[in-house]
């Protein structure tokens, strides 16, 4: 990744975290950025997701300064996010 600006996760965004499903508890939920993801680095960043994660659940997307893990639980997501910070 040494083409890519160094972006570090700050943190789960509490103001755009999204309850999506009452009944099953799923959530949007929204991980912060220190800067903007070009094009490119969000493309690397999901294609990494989808081979290194080792779960069934693949469900990502990089938007803005934002990493979005969509349809999860809260646990999933801290889960998730334990294990990008080990990554970065």
């Amino acid at each position: 990744m040494s083409e890519f600006e160094k972006i570090k996760l700050l943190g789960v965004d509490d103001n755009m975290t999204n309850k999506i499903h009452s009944k099953m508890k799923l959530y949007d939920v929204y991980i912060k950025l220190s800067s903007y993801a070009a094009d490119k680095w969000g493309e690397f960043f999901i294609k990494s997701w989808k081979t290194e994660m080792d779960s069934d659940y693949k469900r990502v997307r990089v938007s803005g300064k934002h990493v979005i893990i969509e349809n999860c639980t809260l646990e999933q997501a801290k889960k998730f996010k334990s294990k990008l910070k080990q990554a970065e």
